[in-house]
């Protein structure tokens, strides 16, 4: 079995679209709360979609990031890295990461060449699951589970009343773990969470999200006071390359600190790790080279004794592929299930991922274990 196509569709859902008109859409939704998106509008939800075909009859598909604009994932995946794909064989998934990585990498930023073959890695996944018959999870040598637990994410900055009100309505939904966005203010940000708390009970479980917008003396003050309340984590309270801040913050206060959504590759997780500035790792799939990138992360993450707690951004073809990496690695903690609105992630299937009392499923068909819905490549193409 040789590939011989490699095919880049950039996806786009527009808010305007989505809300009959830009002057009908949300504040909230062209600023998101994370401190680092606040200089650029963002435009919807966005991804890059990825098709490998093959001599054979039998193709995959995958997802690389696409914020805050799909084009550049995918012009670095069908320009850069598609080329080196073809005629190769494509159970090699190992060898053709290091192919891919290595052809391009130098000159251009890690990052994105991490998230085109995210695409790629994914789709390659898929593949082979589709032509053995088999699950992704179980070439990964698992299952080490059946279903992953998640938290929905999030309660963003609003008044205590109606942010308790949101957070009532995750756990109508089933879910018995959620995230608040902090960051505005510490009484701001701890009225929100008392009230919170008080809605949803001591036995929901309840983390938090700084996005990156704290100083160490902050970020100290606010986690000793969030322990007050049985909040189970302070995330990204630092940027991700203050590994000594994070790791004063984290040996300061009496709750995790956990960081890694914005970091991408084996040797900046390493880092973190050898500082002891995480309590567990965050990446992201479709950012981090795929399910191949992840696992190695994963796997240096479970010699020093840390688990992984995936970010959850993205379409369902990410969510899938995150879900069996999970069940596959043995340091698998939980899942951020993301509840921003996403028709990428919310209609692309033809039948959702299963989910019940805060656990989503792993799929157990062949590769990925999803059928995408009909019609989805041309309802949400980018409009270039």
């Amino acid at each position: 079995m040789k590939i011989t196509r490699v095919e880049v569709r950039p996806m786009a859902v527009y808010w305007a679209d989505i809300f009959g008109g830009e002057d009908k859409v949300p504040e909230s939704f062209w600023r998101p709360s994370a401190n680092f998106m606040g200089v650029r509008r963002r435009e919807g939800q966005f991804s890059t979609f990825v098709i490998v075909e093959t001599d054979e009859g039998v193709s995959g598909i995958g997802e690389g990031w696409g914020l805050p604009d799909p084009l550049v994932s995918a012009t670095i995946a069908e320009r850069l890295l598609a080329p080196v794909l073809i005629g190769q064989d494509p159970f090699a998934i190992d060898c053709l990461w290091d192919t891919m990585y290595e052809s391009i990498y130098t000159g251009l930023p890690r990052p994105y060449v991490l998230e085109a073959m995210s695409a790629i890695d994914i789709a390659l996944w898929d593949l082979k699951g589709k032509a053995l018959g088999l699950p992704i999870v179980r070439l990964l040598g698992g299952p080490h589970r059946s279903r992953i637990e998640t938290y929905a994410s999030p309660v963003p900055f609003l008044p205590p009343a109606p942010a308790a009100a949101k957070a009532q309505e995750f756990i109508a939904k089933g879910f018995r773990s959620i995230k608040l966005k902090i960051g505005r203010s510490p009484a701001a940000d701890l009225a929100m969470v008392a009230a919170v708390r008080e809605a949803v009970g001591p036995d929901i479980l309840i983390v938090t999200d700084a996005n990156c917008g704290m100083t160490v003396p902050q970020a100290i003050q606010m986690g000793k006071a969030l322990a007050e309340y049985g909040v189970e984590w302070l995330e990204e309270p630092l940027a991700v390359t203050d590994r000594a801040g994070l790791a004063e913050v984290r040996h300061a206060v009496d709750i995790a600190v956990v960081t890694g959504e914005n970091e991408h590759h084996t040797d900046g997780i390493l880092a973190l790790l050898q500082a002891r500035a995480t309590d567990a790792v965050q990446i992201n799939v479709t950012r981090t080279g795929g399910i191949t990138g992840a696992r190695r992360i994963a796997q240096l993450a479970h010699s020093y004794g840390v688990p992984l707690a995936p970010h959850g951004v993205g379409s369902a073809i990410g969510v899938a592929a995150t879900l069996h990496l999970m069940g596959a690695i043995p340091n698998a903690w939980i899942y951020e299930y993301n509840q921003l609105l996403n028709p990428l992630r919310d209609d692309l299937l033809a039948q959702p991922l299963p989910f019940a009392d805060g656990y989503l499923e792993i799929p157990t068909g062949p590769g990925l274990g999803i059928t995408l819905q009909d019609g989805v490549f041309e309802r949400y193409k980018l409009r270039r």
